[in-house]
């Protein structure tokens, strides 16, 4: 009786996980879409397909899974390597953020998440 109620519980995740992939392929093809037709300014294309971004899914995905600690960690690291590629595509919204902002202000990091495990 156990094998059938673990094994369904097997099932389960791995359609969530499914679903959660298929999730992520349909918006990616949307945003390459509007991209393509103009929908979308073409100057956010650099900065919605990259690798920080990657630390926003990552993000996405362990909200989902209500790990509240990982998805605020993921999103505090991905925020702070988008910003100076959201200043380079837009110069005068980010005032005083440059390229320079994350080689610069990365120590800014390890003292956030170093007080995140202390509380």
């Amino acid at each position: 009786m156990e094998t059938n109620a673990s094994s369904s519980s097997t099932s389960t995740r791995v359609k969530s996980k499914g679903v959660l992939f298929g999730l992520l392929m349909v918006a990616a093809g949307l945003l390459f879409l509007s991209f393509n037709f103009g929908w979308i300014d073409t100057t956010l294309r650099p900065i919605v397909f990259s690798w920080p971004m990657l630390f926003i899914v990552f993000a996405i995905v362990s909200f989902s899974k209500n790990n509240y600690f990982a998805t605020l960690f993921l999103l505090i690291l991905g925020l702070f390597f988008l910003l100076p590629r959201v200043a380079l595509a837009y110069p005068g919204l980010l005032p005083g953020i440059d390229g320079d902002f994350a080689r610069h202000f990365w120590p800014l990091l390890l003292i956030i998440f170093g007080v995140a495990f202390i509380t």
